[in-house]
């Protein structure tokens, strides 16, 4: 009965140019306790604009975010329409916003999900890096029943080599430069409670009524720019050309 999930997922994301999915099984997460779910689901889309630490400006970042959030927002909708269509046990758990209070965790980790379904790796900067674009992404993640999925081998170890440019950029020096492998704690990468704190700090002293984007760490990291220059590119020839067919925010 289940058996038609990747056809269904890729039909549904088919409106959204660069949007990708992979998946895992749920045995990590206690979305798995109920008995209605077995696999657990990442869907990324990158950002679209490639900004750098040197070229920075922290409205134009916030920005780009709530675009990407936007298109995620339609991500996630097309998702669900289509698997009650199709009859698939499906659910988006609920997204904590409150970053302030440790564990500072969810209940369905985007970046366990990540590691697990064989995306990509955590990074000195505590940040998902997708093989594919890097750091630079907007995520959903949902649980699903599905009889079979093929699934990739999960990333256990960093694979970030000497690299320690996000460490390097991080304005308050709580990136601690320690490399992740399976297992590794985050508070052994990142103060992340620091971070909250201080990003808030610095958006009351600025007057910008939330917390400062910064994003130095992700902006910082090489890995995927080049994946995402081609995908905008093409996006940019298509639009010239007047294809329509790519008609989703990217």
């Amino acid at each position: 009965m289940y058996n038609n999930v990747k056809e269904v997922f890729d039909r549904a994301l088919a409106p959204f140019p660069g949007v990708k999915w992979a998946c895992c099984p749920l045995d990590f997460s206690q979305w798995k306790e109920s008995g209605k779910y077995n696999y657990a689901l990442l869907v990324y889309a990158p950002y679209d604009e490639i900004m750098t630490i040197w070229k920075y400006k922290e409205p134009r970042q916030a920005a780009q975010k709530r675009r990407r959030s936007a298109t995620m927002k339609e991500v996630a909708a097309a998702l669900e329409k289509a698997a009650k269509a199709a009859g698939i046990p499906f659910l988006i758990p609920p997204v904590t916003r409150d970053n302030m209070s440790p564990p500072y965790k969810m209940s369905l980790s985007s970046k366990e999900v990540g590691v697990r379904s064989g995306v990509g790796w955590i990074g000195r900067s505590d940040l998902l890096i997708t093989y594919d674009y890097g750091p630079r992404i907007e995520t959903v993640s949902a649980v699903f029943y599905a009889d079979h999925m093929e699934t990739r081998p999960p990333v256990t170890k960093n694979q970030c080599g000497d690299c320690s440019l996000c460490v390097k950029a991080c304005p308050f020096h709580l990136i601690t430069g320690k490399t992740w492998k399976e297992g590794t704690p985050r508070e052994e990468l990142l103060d992340y409670h620091n971070c909250s704190v201080q990003r808030d700090l610095l958006g009351r002293k600025m007057g910008l009524g939330r917390k400062f984007m910064c994003a130095r760490c992700l902006l910082a990291c090489p890995v995927g720019v080049e994946n995402i220059q081609k995908l905008n590119a093409s996006l940019e020839r298509k639009e010239e050309n007047g294809c329509t067919a790519c008609s989703a925010d990217s």
